[in-house]
């Protein structure tokens, strides 16, 4: 009897553990892809307003291939907002709601992504981190909205198809 009541309690924790992961990989896919969609449904459309308004050069949807890989820049930003957004949500999902809930997802979307291109991402590339200077308020504006772009899909996504994981 002992036994069977181990191999349960056993059985029990290894499906608990396998629900769990796969909650928390449905959790992270559908994350990547909110974050992802953010991109082309916010930080593109910011960034193309700014260019129209001759706030920045940079032009959005851009198709200009990116290095290593030559992806176009579109298609990087999408995979790169999409990977940023899985840490973005798991914040969010602690933050409580209200307008502390968006003032999280603007700076959530803002602050991380832009200050790790200043001090990475340039300096990767051979840029001086005084290069990045000047594009610093456009991307604050444009990364900020794609927080919140990330905040509205998240709560509209989160509250009909996910349940909380611990």
């Amino acid at each position: 009897m002992k036994l069977e009541n181990v191999n349960l309690h056993h059985k029990n924790q290894m499906q608990t553990r396998e629900l769990r992961i796969t909650r928390l990989s449905r959790h992270g896919t559908v994350a990547f892809l909110t974050g992802a969609a953010a991109v082309l449904l916010v930080h593109q459309p910011v960034i193309a307003l700014l260019h129209w308004a001759g706030v920045t050069s940079f032009e959005a949807y851009s198709l200009q291939p990116t290095s290593p890989w030559g992806v176009p820049v579109w298609l990087s930003l999408s995979f790169w907002g999409g990977l940023w957004t899985i840490p973005i949500v798991w914040a969010l999902a602690r933050l409580p709601r209200g307008w502390f809930y968006w003032l999280g997802a603007m700076l959530l979307g803002a602050v991380p992504p832009t200050f790790t291109t200043w001090i990475v991402i340039f300096p990767m590339r051979g840029f001086s981190p005084e290069a990045f200077n000047s594009v610093v308020p456009v991307a604050l504006v444009a990364n900020g909205a794609w927080g919140l772009g990330i905040g509205v899909l998240w709560a509209m996504i989160a509250s009909r198809h996910l349940r909380k994981v611990a």
